[in-house]
Order: C-alpha cells, then sequence, then structure tokens
C-alpha cells in the first residue's frame, strides 16, 4: 500500500475508532441517567441491558476496527 492510501487508511480507523468511542460514552452515560434517575419510567430512556449490550458491541467493533486496518491495541 502506497504511502497516501497508508495514511487515508490510519485517517479512516481513526474516524471508526472516534465514532465508537463516542457511542460507547453515550451508553456509559445511560447507565449512569438509569442509576442516578430511577424516577423516570422506563419506556422514557433505554434500558441497562440495552447499554451494557452496546457496551460489548462497541468492543467487538473496536477489536475489530484494529484487525481489519492492522494497528495495534
Amino acid at each position: 500500500m502506497g504511502r497516501d492510501m497508508h495514511q487515508l487508511s490510519d485517517k479512516k480507523a481513526q474516524q471508526l475508532l472516534e465514532f465508537v468511542s463516542n457511542v460507547e460514552q453515550a451508553a456509559k452515560r445511560g447507565l449512569e441517567v438509569n442509576r442516578e434517575l430511577e424516577f423516570i419510567p422506563a419506556e422514557k430512556k433505554i434500558s441497562t441491558k440495552q447499554c451494557e449490550w452496546i457496551l460489548k458491541d462497541c468492543k467487538l467493533f473496536r477489536s475489530a476496527i484494529h484487525r481489519i486496518f492492522g494497528l495495534q491495541q
């Protein structure tokens, strides 16, 4: 792969990792909201189980991005 393609690939990988990080932070915030604001009805907020699934998915996506783009973890 040429230098320019390698730089483009690294940039795309970093963009994907940043997106995964943002989703992960949102899921963590969802867990906080569930703990701190118990008075909000369940149908008005994302469930703890959904947040935990999202966090697991983020870990999987991050691992796949590192593997596909040949990045160190």
